[in-house]
Order: C-alpha cells, then sequence, then structure tokens
C-alpha cells in the first residue's frame, strides 16, 4: 500500500508539473499585446503636470482620458529580431474615441476655459452654428491627431535581442549591447511581465510598471 502510495504521488506530481508546464511559457519568442491605460500613462509622462486636478480643467481632461487605453506591440522573433511600438488599430480606435469624447466634454471645457457660464457656451453655438462635435474636430485638425497617431504607431524600435535568466536585452539597430540596459522580465501564466526597465525603451511607462504583455 505504501509502494501504491508512492506512486500515486509521484503520478499526482507529474501530472501538476505537465500542468504547469503547458501554461507557463517556455520561451518569450511569440507576439505579446499589452494593453496600457492613457491616463496613468499621461499623468506619469507628466502630460497633465501644472494642472491641479481638482480644478475645472484637470477634471475635464481626466474625464476626457478616462478608461482610454492603448496596446503595445512587441514582436519577438526566432531569428533574434524584435519590434515595438503601437498597434496601429488600436491607436486608431482610440484616436477616434478620443475625438468622439471630445466633442461631449467641449461644452464642458470651453466653459472651464474661458470661465464663462456652460450656457453662454451652448448660446455662442447655437449663433455660430458651430455643434460640439464640429469644435472637437477642428481642434483635432489643428494638433493633427491623425498625423501624430500615424507618427506614433509607425516609429517602432527594431533590433535584435536577448533573453537569459529573467533578462530581456532589446538592441535598437545600429546600436551595440549594452549589458546594463535590460528589462527584468517574469514569465509566467499571465504573460511575460515587465517588472523594471533600465532601458530607455520603456522609459515613459517606468512609473507605471509592471506592464504585462499577453500572447
Amino acid at each position: 500500500m505504501k509502494r501504491i502510495g508512492r506512486m500515486l504521488a509521484l503520478l499526482v506530481s507529474m501530472l501538476l508539473l505537465v500542468g504547469l508546464t503547458a501554461c507557463t511559457p517556455r520561451s518569450v519568442v511569440g507576439s505579446w499585446r499589452c494593453t496600457v491605460d492613457l491616463s496613468r500613462a499621461a499623468q506619469a509622462a507628466g502630460a497633465l503636470d501644472g494642472l491641479d486636478e481638482q480644478s475645472g480643467v484637470g477634471v475635464v481632461l481626466a474625464k476626457l482620458l478616462d478608461g482610454q487605453t492603448l496596446e503595445l506591440a512587441l514582436e519577438l522573433r526566432k531569428d533574434g529580431t524584435y519590434s515595438l511600438g503601437t498597434d496601429p488599430e488600436s491607436a486608431r480606435a482610440a484616436a477616434d474615441s478620443l475625438s468622439a469624447r471630445m466633442g461631449e466634454l467641449m461644452p464642458e471645457l470651453l466653459s472651464e476655459l474661458l470661465g464663462v457660464d456652460p450656457a453662454e457656451v451652448e448660446a455662442a453655438m447655437a449663433i455660430t452654428g458651430m455643434t460640439p462635435e464640429a469644435i472637437a474636430e477642428k481642434l483635432m485638425e489643428q494638433i493633427q491627431l491623425d498625423g501624430a497617431i500615424d507618427s506614433i504607431a509607425a516609429k517602432a524600435s527594431t533590433g535584435t535581442y536577448r533573453y537569459e535568466d529573467g533578462k530581456l536585452w532589446l538592441t535598437p539597430d545600429g546600436q551595440t549591447e549594452n549589458a546594463e540596459a535590460y528589462e527584468t522580465v517574469v514569465l509566467s501564466r499571465e504573460g511575460l511581465r515587465i517588472t523594471e526597465t533600465r532601458s530607455g525603451l520603456f522609459q515613459k511607462y517606468e512609473k507605471i510598471l509592471p506592464l504585462t504583455f499577453k500572447r
């Protein structure tokens, strides 16, 4: 009976090991995606610095970014090359969503910026025949949001990579690998999680780490 018990225990251990192996990635090779909260990223990058979170404008901008996301795409190929950038479709969806929400929030934003009652803003719009959506569209054109999104999506970093003992080196084209410039990563059933960055590639996201990429 003891022998049978030991065999059963060994069998259970082997099954558990197989199960964990099946769920945990054996390699970093593959296509990875990470969803980034734009509100957190903007705050971490200092894009909202100088704005009092309690001020009217700060509140409106917080509403504008609330719930907005963007996907980062990381490709780690078998040949040792990589690409890292913003997923184009995700960038376009984020731009469309921001534009639509800008239209919804435009009266409130103009009211705060001009220091007038929202009713006055609405009255002025009625006189000029301008809708909040039209004003938002004009604003987006002036800041060239479409071009900015396309530029961000197109500026993917490419180069070579090396993974060893929980460290991922991403070396852009034309550069030599720096032993100290790596990302500390954890491979698990949840995906590839970057817990620390020592390179410039993830510097803008440093304050919102960890970032979890999923296949």
